[in-house]
């Protein structure tokens, strides 16, 4: 996933996934070539020269081959033009099976949200000093995150199999379900940490009424005041 992107890309692209079947279709057909024949080594007395010889083998034409006129008789048809045609038809029906590939990935746009959802600064909406949330709402929305986290793992599956290809959903299935979690880890930290900046709060008021309390009073308005607090 490219930042900015809705649709994710793949990590190999169905392209080369064509390109690599042709590829190995055309290094096979070499190898062909490169068989060596086995009279000269079996009967190499019979042969004047040891020169490497190979098997006849099929040659992939460079270009497609043009069927002779019927009107030349001498004209004939390429031998090859079989390898050709297994060619093409191999690469069609791979550039055929490549088609819904990207028609499923544009299913990914429909996780907008979650891609475009940041945490920090969704965490800074909530820990506003001039308005903070109170902790049953952040509890509220820690258990509102949880439920969207299980609905995405829902949605979308580990793999899906899209013709002969098993695509791998996990890493951006896993990548938006952790913007989830790490909401609800930062705000069961901003919980905790309000709990213990209330508690030092407390600590200090206290000591303050406990000072104020064993003060020994020095004149009847310091008495006054003291039975007033109290």
């Amino acid at each position: 996933m490219k930042p900015g992107n809705i649709v994710p890309t793949f990590s190999v692209l169905p392209s080369a996934v064509v390109q690599s079947v042709k590829d190995v279709f055309e290094d096979g057909v070499k190898c062909l070539q490169e068989i060596p024949q086995l009279e000269p080594r079996l009967l190499h007395t019979l042969f004047k020269t040891h020169a490497k010889k190979t098997v006849k083998a099929p040659i992939i034409p460079q270009e497609k081959p043009k069927i002779p006129e019927k009107s030349n008789k001498k004209a004939l048809v390429d031998e090859n033009t079989w390898l050709w045609d297994a060619q093409q038809v191999l690469i069609e029906n791979l550039e055929r099976a490549i088609e819904p590939l990207d028609k499923y990935v544009q299913t990914f746009a429909a996780f907008k949200e979650e891609n475009e959802l940041n945490p920090d600064k969704y965490m800074k909406t909530l820990d506003d000093p001039e308005n903070p949330m109170e902790p049953a709402a952040l509890k509220a929305d820690i258990f509102r995150h949880r439920k969207l986290e299980e609905q995405l793992m829902a949605k979308i599956p580990e793999s899906v199999n899209v013709g002969m290809f098993q695509i791998n959903c996990k890493d951006i299935r896993n990548a938006y379900a952790a913007k989830y979690r790490d909401i609800q880890d930062k705000e069961l930290k901003l919980i905790a940490q309000r709990a213990k900046d209330n508690t030092y709060s407390l600590n200090a008021k206290f000591g303050e009424i406990t000072a104020k309390i064993l003060a020994v009073p020095k004149t009847i308005d310091e008495m006054t005041d003291l039975k007033k607090y109290i």
